[in-house]
């Protein structure tokens, strides 16, 4: 995943806005293990949660989330 992986907060707006639009029609059956392979399931499960917060995303919040991702956190992004 581009968001986590090269820090492209870009990818992260793309996956949040695919996430609302398409919620539980995407193919997990393909997506889980392609983001097991990259490391990635902990972002996805983050922005799921992004997604479906109604938040406002902010690039600073994307960035906390990334810093936490790459520390070995939960993924867990907090309120602003």
């Amino acid at each position: 995943m581009g968001f986590k992986h090269w820090r492209h907060t870009a990818y992260a707006d793309q996956a949040i806005a695919m996430l609302i639009a398409f919620g539980s029609d995407l193919d997990m059956a393909w997506l889980g293990p392609e983001l097991h392979r990259e490391k990635s399931l902990d972002a996805l499960a983050a922005l799921h949660e992004i997604a479906g917060s109604g938040a406002v995303i902010s690039h600073e919040r994307l960035d906390r989330l990334l810093d936490q991702l790459h520390a070995g956190g939960s993924g867990s992004q907090g309120r602003d």
